[in-house]
């Protein structure tokens, strides 16, 4: 008569619960710091933006830069990074200044034909 529980198999259910204590014990340990998230909605107020054009000093019929003033509506915060295009999107040009004032320089790698310039679209993001 063969018996259910014989050495070899109470040893291996031995082991096996204390491996289990074991990795139950280390996982017991870890430990998570506290966090925040959440999700919300909220009005995107917006910039009021300001701008006035840089003629070429040898030809006025080109455009050298962009001086933009971005101005935050409502509670927004100044702009930490502005970029504009005056071809539709195709290509985006990077302005200088900071989020500490509302000036922005948008400075063309080549003059740009005033009369090229039909759209004008600045991006501001804080």
């Amino acid at each position: 008569m063969r018996r259910l529980f014989n050495f070899r198999t109470t040893t291996v259910i031995l082991l096996a619960l204390i491996l289990s204590a074991v990795a139950f014990g280390f996982a017991a340990a870890n430990t998570v710091d506290d966090s925040g998230a959440g999700d919300g909605s909220g009005a995107i107020s917006g910039y009021d933006v300001a701008v006035s054009y840089t003629l070429n000093g040898s030809d006025p019929s080109l455009v050298d830069a962009l001086a933009l003033t971005v101005t935050p509506l409502g509670a927004t915060a100044n702009a930490d990074t502005v970029q504009i295009t005056i071809d539709g999107g195709t290509n985006w040009l990077s302005c200088t200044g900071s989020n500490a004032s509302t000036a922005w320089t948008c400075t063309f790698a080549s003059s740009e034909a005033v009369s090229g310039m039909g759209t004008l679209q600045v991006v501001a993001v804080e």
